[in-house]
């Protein structure tokens, strides 16, 4: 059955699975991020049967094209296809490591059925540069920087974040409490703040308008790499 819209009780989703949970003898609760509903909840019923056709679409990571049912509670996963398993990215402990952290960063950033295609295209796109990334690291930091953006927190880069005065010059910083670039004036009278250097501050810039497999396989030096990781 197609789905005919918001109120229809069986509806089709392109998903990508954020969370599992195991409950009962058989089945799994699923934290799903949709491209046409956002996050949600659904339980996918016997798939941890060892015939079940739903076993393999449950793994975190996976990117699948489903049928699901308006539950009462929990919406209920009753059919799936596998678009996207990432093989390459299981097998590397490090890349499962970061595509975890790119799923947490969604699931706390999203508010129950808030529908943000952009990020869920954004989601999708990481996790498949991330199977062939030689930086994963810096990869993260494009995906951080996206994701914010994409959420309504895009930190300030070319104005301070406490004056609205230009970073220019010696002396200005990040300040990820405060949303981002100080100005050297309030940068001295701020604590906690971060040095940036100009090359840094390029490189943000670029992960907002590049493509992720740039970030991917950058060729940032290693002491760069570790200031943006700490911003």
């Amino acid at each position: 059955m197609a789905d005919r819209g918001q109120h229809s009780r069986v509806y089709r989703a392109e998903a990508v699975v954020l969370r599992r949970v195991s409950i009962g003898e058989t089945d799994r609760v699923l934290t799903l991020f949709t491209r046409e509903r956002g996050k949600l909840s659904a339980i996918a019923k016997g798939a941890r049967g060892p015939r079940s056709k739903l076993s393999g679409v449950t793994e975190p990571f996976t990117y699948f094209n489903g049928l699901l049912a308006v539950g009462q509670n929990l919406d209920v996963l009753t059919q799936a296809e596998v678009q996207d398993a990432f093989p390459a990215l299981r097998r590397d402990l490090d890349k499962v490591g970061y595509a975890s952290y790119f799923v947490e960063i969604v699931e706390a950033g999203l508010e129950e059925r808030q529908p943000l295609p952009e990020l869920w295209e954004l989601l999708v796109a990481a996790l498949g540069t991330l199977t062939t990334a030689t930086t994963p690291d810096v990869l993260a930091r494009a995906f951080e920087l996206g994701a914010l953006t994409l959420l309504g927190y895009e930190p300030h880069l070319d104005v301070c974040a406490l004056d609205g005065e230009p970073v220019v010059g010696a002396g200005a910083a990040f300040h990820p409490l405060k949303g981002g670039m100080l100005c050297p004036r309030c940068a001295r009278s701020t604590p906690g703040t971060l040095p940036v250097m100009e090359a840094d501050l390029a490189a943000m810039h670029s992960f907002l308008n590049a493509p992720l497999v740039r970030a991917a396989n950058s060729i940032l030096p290693q002491a760069g790499r570790h200031r943006l990781a700490r911003c």
